[in-house]
């Protein structure tokens, strides 16, 4: 099963339905940090691949789910923070949804800071054992979203 974070379900619709019709793959779209984190907890045994989109419109700040020492700037950075500090992070390592593969599938421009941003985090994921985290650009990179799915264990 995919477990998909987008607050725009419209703008990935051939995205999942490359997953569901090429792949045959469950996806489980939720449309906010709160019902993903809930859903990430209870069944993360279930999820082979997490797709998580870096702008959520209208998050103010991550509360709900005990991150508070971050500011989202108006939901520009809350995909972000959600994979630094849920996903991938020291102390929670441990957790079984750590093993999880990533995709960041967002229309943000990459900039400089995005792009460090993700080396580090990949720098992380390899020193951990962790699977990579990869970034393909929504309505841009339809073929090699499909190609890495065919390359992974899902």
């Amino acid at each position: 099963m995919i477990l998909w974070l987008e607050d725009r379900k419209e703008s990935v619709s051939l995205y999942k339905g490359i997953c569901e019709n090429n792949f045959g793959l469950t996806v489980k779209m939720v449309s906010n940090e709160g019902d993903f984190y809930g859903f990430l907890k209870n069944n993360s045994k279930d999820i082979s691949l997490i797709i998580i989109d870096i702008m959520l419109y209208g998050v103010k700040n991550l509360n709900n789910i005990d991150i508070t020492d971050s500011d989202t700037d108006s939901g520009k950075e809350a995909g972000w923070i959600v994979i630094e500090k849920i996903l991938r992070t020291k102390e929670k390592i441990k957790e079984p949804y750590a093993k999880i593969p990533i995709i960041i599938l967002t229309t943000l421009d990459f900039y400089e800071e995005d792009k460090k941003r993700l080396q580090d985090l990949s720098r992380f994921s390899r020193e951990n054992d962790l699977p990579e985290i990869k970034y393909f650009e929504k309505n841009m990179q339809r073929t090699d979203f499909a190609d890495y799915l065919k390359s992974i264990d899902l």
